[in-house]
């Protein structure tokens, strides 16, 4: 990748402080070392006008170990601002490219996301017209009409959808507070199930659970988005062939949900961030996936205001696991 012009600036502003400090250095130490040299010889000349002898053994005489320690210490401090002021500015350098870097991925994350919600936002709305201005020809079959009628429904839904995420996005940089109600899990996984599969018709979607949990006093709103996220994401990035199976369990002091898919998987480095706002795994099998890079922005943010956590695995063969824990002081 070819270097910015920041990056050059501030590598030739390192590259001259430091030579700068080096070259003051320098000369701080040989001014030491002429001062050293000059004090040394007052003080053999002073001790010849004294004593001759002395002159000869000038190194073990007192005032010229003090004369030593003197320059020595000097020499110490020179050396010892140099490296701080050397690590200092390493370390600011270091600061300002970090937030440089920050600031320029947010930059293109914020452009990325711009230019996908303008294309999630325009495709509903665009069926939405077509069939709108179909309704307007009187010679339109009815099965046809109804045909149009619930793909408008299904566009109207995504389009619900997408804003509800944007306005929840909003409320988790404003700290969002969960609603405290009794909602029955496995209804709200069938649910969020079954509007999936209106969506995605051509998808299969495995359910499997061997309870009735009730989760008390959490958010529905908050627990379904958490549900519907997650298992459309696994839609989104697994094959159209493969199934995407979800599992709810309860053990000893939790509930767990498990969104298994089988598709292009996820890096183990790129697991902590996937949940970062507006992320999206860079493939390019995935940049021809629509998306708006807020679903597991909304997981993990909602995921932590219920008190739950949410775990990344790698699947078998090949895919990712989405660990959902919720803690089952709330389940009955």
């Amino acid at each position: 990748m070819k270097p910015s012009t920041w990056q050059l600036v501030s590598t030739f502003v390192m590259l001259y402080l430091f030579a700068a400090f080096a070259w003051w250095a320098m000369l701080l130490l040989r001014n030491n070392d002429e001062l050293f040299a000059m004090e040394k010889q007052l003080l053999v000349e002073r001790m010849a006008g004294e004593n001759t002898r002395q002159t000869a053994h000038i190194e073990q005489l007192p005032a010229y170990q003090a004369l030593l320690r003197k320059s020595q210490k000097k020499r110490n401090m020179i050396f010892g601002e140099g490296l701080f002021f050397s690590l200092s500015l390493s370390i600011g350098i270091w600061f300002i490219n970090r937030a440089r870097l920050k600031e320029n991925r947010l930059v293109r994350l914020q452009r990325n996301f711009l230019l996908s919600i303008t294309h999630e936002l325009k495709s509903p709305l665009t069926t939405i017209q077509m069939a709108l201005q179909t309704f307007n020809r009187k010679t339109v079959p009815e099965p046809i009409l109804r045909q149009m009628s619930a793909a408008s429904l299904q566009e109207a839904e995504r389009l619900g959808r997408l804003i509800d995420n944007l306005l929840l996005s909003t409320k988790m940089e404003e700290g969002y507070q969960p609603y405290n109600e009794d909602i029955c899990v496995v209804e709200l996984v069938k649910r969020c199930i079954q509007s999936l599969e209106s969506r995605y018709p051509n998808r299969r979607i495995d359910f499997h659970t061997s309870h009735n949990s009730l989760l008390k006093h959490t958010d529905s709103m908050g627990m379904e988005s958490v549900v519907y996220n997650l298992i459309e994401n696994a839609l989104k990035y697994s094959p159209q062939n493969e199934p995407v199976e979800v599992d709810l369990k309860t053990y000893a002091d939790q509930l767990v949900i498990e969104v298994r898919d089988r598709g292009i998987g996820i890096a183990p480095e790129q697991r902590s961030t996937i949940f970062q706002k507006f992320y999206r795994v860079k493939d390019e099998q995935t940049r021809q996936t629509k998306g708006t890079g807020l679903g597991l922005y909304i997981v993990g943010e909602l995921t932590r205001a219920l008190g739950g956590q949410i775990r990344v695995s790698a699947n078998t063969p090949q895919g990712s696991v989405f660990t959902l824990s919720i803690p089952t002081r709330n389940v009955a």
